[in-house]
């Protein structure tokens, strides 16, 4: 007579690990709110310590931004002056209003070229 047998029984594996569990177990979005600390750097737009927006350009370059002097430029300040701005319509962009600007990014009606060429600068 043959019998059959059973394969032992295992438990399925556990849909998420320990450390999901422990997370399930805190308040909702606990840990993910931050207050705004201008101070420190942590605020994400209007800071009162953000320089005032100013772009100079001569003999095709940039020689001063957000009222730093290129001597003064970090890393980041020296690859967008390099290579993040169009300098054929940087003063173009520095002279049209931000509102203009956010308008044209919601307007239906504008070529995205439009809205593209003028964030280039």
């Amino acid at each position: 007579m043959e019998t059959t047998e059973r394969p032992p029984e295992v438990s399925p594996p556990p849909i998420h690990s320990r450390r999901f569990a422990i997370l399930a177990e805190r308040p909702i979005n606990k840990e993910t709110f931050v207050e705004p600390w201008p101070e420190a750097g942590l605020i994400v737009a209007d800071s009162p310590y953000d320089p005032a927006p100013s772009l100079r350009i001569e003999n095709g370059q940039v020689v001063e931004m957000d009222g730093r002097q290129r001597a003064d430029f970090d890393a980041l300040d020296l690859f967008i002056a390099a290579h993040g701005l169009d300098l054929t319509v940087a003063e173009e962009a520095m002279a049209t209003p931000s509102q203009q600007i956010a308008r044209m990014l919601v307007d239906i009606n504008v070529p995205r070229d439009a809205v593209y060429r003028l964030a280039m600068g």
